[in-house]
């Protein structure tokens, strides 16, 4: 991995059907905007209880709420380190179709597999002076909070990508759960 992206950002290189990128981040950041979809690596880092632990976690392409990519209501994914002042992001111009993270024994993620799909992917890296800060308490950072004025997600949203899912919705009930079908399904509407 270089040093550092050609601003803003630039290409991965394809080869075959993925993308390697060796990292050297503690934390994964899968945009769902529900807390309850990939709870180990939705945007609410703060969670209490919330680590990973050595091994490589794989990503299916579909909507299961532990491991589902199809989950992502963002075109990006990010990972970071809290002690330092950078995040690393990936742009992807189709929806992934899949993922693999892999964590040393330190709890770093040593690399990451990215599954393109018919799309291509873009590295970008962004400074801020604190990572950890959450003015509003909701168990999101600011720097990813998209309510937060200068945040990443919001310098990000408007690059999209061409089949989705930017705009997908999840439809929650008062009591927080999904709507789902007769099929076991869960709905999702297209903004």
């Amino acid at each position: 991995m270089i040093d550092s992206p050609s601003a803003p950002f630039q290409p991965l290189h394809i080869r075959g059907e993925t993308v390697i990128v060796n990292t050297t981040g503690k934390v994964l950041v899968l945009f769902t905007g529900n807390s309850e979809l990939l709870p180990e690596f939705n945007e609410f880092v703060l969670t209490e209880g919330r680590s990973l632990s050595a091994g490589t976690y794989h990503f299916t392409n579909d909507y299961d709420s532990e491991t589902g990519i199809l989950n992502l209501n963002k075109s990006f994914l990010i990972v970071y380190d809290p002690d330092e002042t950078f995040a690393d992001f990936y742009i992807f111009t189709y929806i992934p179709t899949g993922l693999d993270c892999t964590v040393d024994s330190s709890g770093a993620i040593s690399e990451l597999v990215l599954y393109p799909g018919n799309g291509a992917i873009y590295w970008g890296r962004i400074d801020y002076p604190d990572l950890t800060i959450d003015s509003n308490s909701d168990d999101i950072p600011d720097f990813l909070d998209s309510n937060v004025n200068g945040s990443l997600p919001q310098f990000l949203e408007s690059y999209t990508v061409a089949d989705g899912p930017q705009g997908i919705k999840i439809i929650l009930l008062s009591t927080g759960a999904a709507i789902q079908t007769s099929n076991g399904k869960t709905v999702f509407v297209r903004s």
